[in-house]
């Protein structure tokens, strides 16, 4: 997959199916977009012009179910030709729906359009399905999804998120919820107690669950292990940094510096000060069994 930063750095090909949308979340609404540029795509370019940033949070703090990172590489997982990951800012925000056609005329060989029956863009959101209508020969509208009689959103994914509603996130997004990072060398506490753990970097633009202890599994270069979590501070430890600390079960190689994904499908309990470290292990010791049953009656 070929990936631009922003319109301004865009090579134009001979045709393209372009596809519009935040995509943050990656959705089975937003799978079907995708899904409908694949089936018309023949010999067309399948190009997703999508944004490393929220609109909201351009005048204030906004975090992102996907990180750009993680969406850039979800998009190519899926099949997509190119990606163009334009970053929102207050010009972009003030730009007239009319202006913003002109800018995709300009820059993108457009064959056709592939949106979801809300797409808004421009200034205040003014420009909408009927625009695009009238200024592109084919634009093919994606009705909304529905599961359960529910939407399916990004605002049903953040809600599972904060809710700690793993499983219905998955339902809604054929995915786990999942925190990738890069592996950091920690203070080797838990390697002292049999009990040794990896810290995940998490990025300032992730939306994360509330800080706790939950079953993950752990997908490092293509293999997956179960694993218990530590999301937050380490109070016991007069840690207040908050990191994603990560118990890899039946697991013992050095892996420092490689980029794992963190799965995340059940809470365990919250972050707790113990009396000491005695007690902390035992408790360890209960979390990991808990974790082993239960990842054994997901089979």
């Amino acid at each position: 997959m070929k990936q631009f930063d922003g319109l301004n750095n865009y090579i134009k090909n001979s045709g393209t199916i372009l596809v519009l949308g935040m995509f943050d979340g990656l959705h089975l609404g937003h799978m079907a977009l995708f899904k409908k540029a694949m089936e018309i795509k023949e010999d067309k370019t399948v190009t997703v012009l999508t944004f490393s940033n929220h609109f909201k949070g351009v005048k204030r703090a906004f975090k992102m179910i996907m990180t750009s990172e993680e969406k850039a590489e979800a998009l190519k997982q899926i099949g997509v030709d190119e990606l163009i990951m334009q970053r929102v800012n207050q010009e972009l925000m003030d730009t007239h729906p009319i202006d913003f056609v002109r800018i995709i005329k300009d820059k993108i060989n457009v064959k056709s359009i592939v949106v979801g029956y809300d797409y808004t863009f421009g200034k205040y959101g003014a420009g909408d399905i009927s625009m695009l209508k009238n200024n592109f020969d084919s634009v093919y509208v994606i009705d909304k999804i529905e599961l359960c009689g529910e939407k399916i959103s990004s605002t049903c994914l953040r809600e599972c998120v904060r809710n700690c509603d793993f499983e219905k996130f998955e339902k809604f997004s054929a995915k786990a919820y999942s925190i990738t990072g890069v592996v950091e060398h920690g203070n080797n506490i838990g390697s002292k107690n049999s009990t040794p753990t990896i810290n995940v970097a998490v990025s300032d633009e992730k939306m994360t669950p509330p800080d706790g202890v939950y079953m993950t599994k752990v997908k490092i270069n293509n293999e997956t292990y179960k694993s218990i979590s530590n999301l937050g501070s380490a109070p016991t430890f007069d840690r207040q940094k908050r990191i994603l600390e990560v118990h890899i079960l039946d697991f013992n190689k050095n892996i420092y510096n490689t980029k794992v994904e963190v799965c995340f499908y059940k809470r365990i309990r919250d972050v707790k000060k113990f009396k000491d470290t005695n007690e902390l292990y035992e408790q360890i010791s209960r979390d990991i069994k808990e974790t082993r049953n239960f990842f054994k009656g997901l089979k």
